[in-house]
């Protein structure tokens, strides 16, 4: 919400918990078995292709959209 252009007033009273909130959720979240199964290179493969990957593909396709999105004014 804190991206999506609220009020000044709700902005800033969520930017008081933004940060702690995320930290205490990551920690709820995170489980001891991710320890466990971090294998170096199999760890490296999976991120290259759940993350890397996606954003690289995308990233060139709105590269190469970028001008038809600017001609039916979906730029600003």
């Amino acid at each position: 919400m804190g991206h999506a252009g609220i009020p000044a007033w709700a902005n800033h009273y969520l930017s008081l918990m933004r940060m702690p909130l995320f930290f205490f959720m990551s920690g709820y979240c995170f489980k001891e078995i991710y320890l466990a199964s971090f294998e170096g290179k199999k760890w490296l493969r999976k991120r290259i292709k759940g993350i890397y990957w996606p954003y690289v593909k995308w990233g060139i396709f709105f590269v190469l959209m970028h001008n038809v999105f600017l001609y039916f004014h979906n730029l600003q």
